[in-house]
């Protein structure tokens, strides 16, 4: 019997196998690779936001606190410092010591929502006094359990115009100037206004818990009470229904766009309108998305081309991005569906760890199509005076996948600019990354001495991250 000479390696008699050589990766610290396995269990996890009033509110490391800053200029220096945080001991309180979750500001930036792990959710102002904050909206602490814990928050938009500005171009006479354009944001909007003035709406939020539940929570007309109802976006029938991730956009037709993603790794997206008078949902299943995982067979140069598979990647994020104006044509940015998938590498025993993790953002198109009828009912002789015409009938949407993008990061947080024709990628390494819309496609340094559209341009300095951030957030005014 003849025995293949290979086999020799079995008892150690033959040549050693080489070993894949890693290739020279940046270092990732183990905080950074845990807050990303955070946001894998269950969204809604961000511990740092940035109000556009320029206050700073981040969770503690144990999450039994908030911490409240703001940026000041030194009379001294002259240098923009960060002010020594002042502990908002009244939001641990309210929320009896349970473990905060979820940090998110409201477009005014005067309201900040608190979420804990057990899903309940309290509303602080700080109108009042700077790094002070007053409870405005009391949580009602009845959970016991994470079932109702909440995966996906938005703030309503206010029924006004925002600006949509375009880079400053340096005149002949040595004079800056720039255009601008303003348009409407979406619906739809708490109808109780501030004082009766138009354009400004009181707040209001919508949340999606595990169990697919959503809820309405705004302001009352009296402004000093909240007032909240609910409807059922799907019904969970086993364990592997339960919601991990969930996001909510606006859309043009002041409906609302809901993306969920399940346990059994199913994306269900759906359109929610809100009717305000019977404080209710009326709720259209659009699409189920059975295959929402990512197709990269590359898990990147620190992976699969160094012959060391990662485990499958897993959904870390769900974002849903707005319809948002395009200045050269009339038609809008239809609305995008991401999914970041992180490849990274199991944390024990593994000749990865310690490298840097491989993003993949998985990217749906939605395009509305109008319907229209084939020309040939036109010449019927009879028709019928109740049929529907094509106008009343509901658009439909469509949806397409784009090609994948990898990054060699995981990204801590995704930010819409600019009424969303820009989005940020805030990266695990330090660095931020900003891309247009629609392609996704990263925004080339513009280094012309007669034209600016970054604070770099005219003479800031900004030095370069280091890849030790667990959370990065941007400062968005509007």
């Amino acid at each position: 019997m003849m025995m293949d000479e290979t086999l020799d390696d079995l008892f150690g008699d033959g040549p050693l196998a080489e070993l894949p050589t890693l290739p020279d990766l940046p270092p990732v610290p183990r905080e950074s690779g845990q807050a990303t396995e955070n946001a894998r269990v269950s969204g809604c996890s961000q511990k740092l936001a940035w109000s556009n009033q320029g206050c700073i509110a981040s969770i503690a490391a144990n999450g039994h606190g908030v911490t409240l800053r703001n940026l000041y200029c030194s009379s001294v220096t002259g240098l923009w410092e960060l002010s020594q945080g002042d502990e908002a001991k009244i939001i641990a309180v309210t929320h009896n010591g349970n473990p905060l979750k979820h940090l998110s500001w409201s477009h005014s930036g005067t309201e900040l929502a608190v979420t804990d792990i057990l899903g309940n959710i309290s509303v602080f102002s700080l109108a009042i006094a700077i790094n002070h904050c007053t409870v405005s909206r009391r949580c009602a602490l009845g959970a016991e359990d994470n079932l109702s814990a909440i995966v996906g928050l938005s703030w309503l938009n206010q029924d006004r115009s925002l600006p949509l500005h375009r880079p400053a171009v340096k005149t002949s006479n040595g004079q800056w100037a720039f255009m601008g354009s303003r348009f409407k944001q979406s619906g739809p909007h708490n109808p109780h206004l501030v004082g009766e003035q138009a354009g400004k709406n009181k707040a209001a939020l919508v949340t999606i818990t595990r169990t697919g539940i959503i809820r309405m929570i705004y302001q009352g007309p009296d402004g000093a009470r909240w007032l909240d109802f609910r409807g059922e976006l799907q019904n969970i029938s086993t364990a592997a229904d339960l919601c991990t991730h969930a996001t909510v956009c606006a859309d043009r037709d002041s409906s609302m766009l809901v993306a969920t993603c399940s346990i059994s790794k199913q994306t269900r997206l759906y359109r929610v309108e809100v009717d305000w008078s019977g404080r209710s949902f009326i709720i259209e299943h659009v699409k189920i998305i059975a295959d929402c995982s990512s197709h990269s067979q590359d898990a990147g140069e620190g992976g699969m081309a160094a012959g060391l598979p990662y485990p499958e990647a897993q959904l870390y994020h769900l974002e849903l991005v707005s319809p948002a104006p395009d200045i050269r044509s009339k038609e809008d940015f239809p609305p995008l569906l991401l999914g970041f998938f992180c490849n990274s590498p199991p944390r024990d025993n593994h000749p990865l760890i310690g490298h840097g993790p491989v993003t993949s953002i998985v990217r749906w198109e939605m395009t509305s199509i109008e319907p229209t009828l084939h020309p040939g009912f036109s010449q019927l002789a009879s028709k019928r005076s109740n049929a529907s015409k094509p106008s009343e009938l509901q658009s439909e949407l469509l949806f397409r996948r784009l090609p994948e993008i990898e990054l060699n990061s995981s990204v801590v947080s995704v930010q819409q600019l600019n009424l969303g024709t820009t989005l940020a990628f805030c990266l695990s390494n330090g660095t931020v990354e900003f891309r247009n819309r629609p392609g996704l496609d990263l925004l080339p340094p513009d280094n012309s001495p007669d034209r600016a559209s970054s604070l770099a341009q005219v003479g800031l300095e900004f030095p370069s991250g280091s890849p030790c951030e667990l959370y990065i957030t941007l400062f968005d005014r509007k």
